[in-house]
């Protein structure tokens, strides 16, 4: 694959030429660094020489290896230099966080002058993007923002615009919020899975009472349900009739009829 190379202003070359150029012998008087694998070594060299002819693309591709390969504090931050000025913001600012959060104090002027152009980057990509605070719910499972996974607990940077925040349970529960930032804004976002229904009500059975009596007020569904399942439908019981409601009742006028009503009385209508 051919690697692309980022077109700049000579003034702007030359800027940012020597702020990668100094960035790898500082980095290499730190104290006490870890010790290197041959393959390691070899790709930091090529890293160097890509960055002094300012192909950023490949640059970060190896520093990008080279922190698969061996994690460092060290290739966090020139990850996010590199994805700084190639306009990785995101990326930039989640690598420039953790860049400045683990680099140790500053000892000497070299250091200091280190320190203070990485934490001016995060400054200067933080009001471009927005930052998300999450709260997930217990018993949370994934976290998901826009689809991607992300970690409970640490700062989530986005673009400026609407985003979706996902919570999926261990039971299977859902919580979403959708969120609207601008750039330069931090917002929490707390997330809540909804109270399940009881089993009872779920099943269509009325609930029971301390001791199992069902309450008045329940629904009857699940005498329905009941009543169904066991091949019969239950009829309203039938009054049987009496000698007097068999029969309409003459009267002089003609007029008066006996009929029966529900209980099986004589009226006349």
């Amino acid at each position: 694959m051919r690697a692309s190379v980022l077109r700049v202003h000579p003034r702007q070359a030359a800027a940012l030429a020597l702020v990668l150029a100094s960035a790898f012998p500082v980095q290499a008087a730190a104290a006490a660094p870890p010790p290197r694998s041959r393959e390691v070594h070899e790709l930091i060299e090529e890293a160097e020489k890509a960055a002094k002819r300012l192909d950023l693309a490949r640059a970060r591709e190896l520093w990008a290896r080279i922190n698969e390969l061996e994690p460092s504090t060290m290739a966090v931050c020139q990850l996010g230099v590199f994805d700084l000025r190639l306009g990785r913001l995101e990326e930039a600012a989640a690598e420039l966080s953790t860049c400045v959060a683990q680099m140790p104090a500053p000892t000497s002027d070299i250091e200091r002058r280190r320190y203070e152009v990485r934490r001016a980057d995060l400054a200067a990509v933080r009001q471009r993007v927005a930052e998300l605070h999450v709260s997930a719910p217990p018993g949370t499972a994934r976290l998901l923002v826009d689809g991607r996974e992300v970690s409970a607990g640490r700062p989530v940077f986005v673009a400026p615009g609407q985003h979706e925040v996902t919570a999926t349970g261990k039971q299977g529960q859902v919580a979403r919020a959708l969120v609207k930032v601008t750039a330069g804004q931090s917002r929490r976002v707390a997330l809540a899975f909804e109270a399940r229904r009881p089993p009872a009500l779920q099943r269509g059975r009325a609930p029971r009472g301390p001791s199992g009596v069902r309450f008045r007020n329940a629904p009857r569904m699940g005498q329905e349900l009941r009543r169904r399942r066991a091949g019969r439908r239950e009829l309203p019981p039938r009054t049987a009739a009496t000698p007097e409601c068999r029969a309409p009742d003459s009267s002089p006028s003609g007029l008066a009829v006996a009929r029966c009503d529900r209980r099986g009385a004589s009226r006349s209508w």
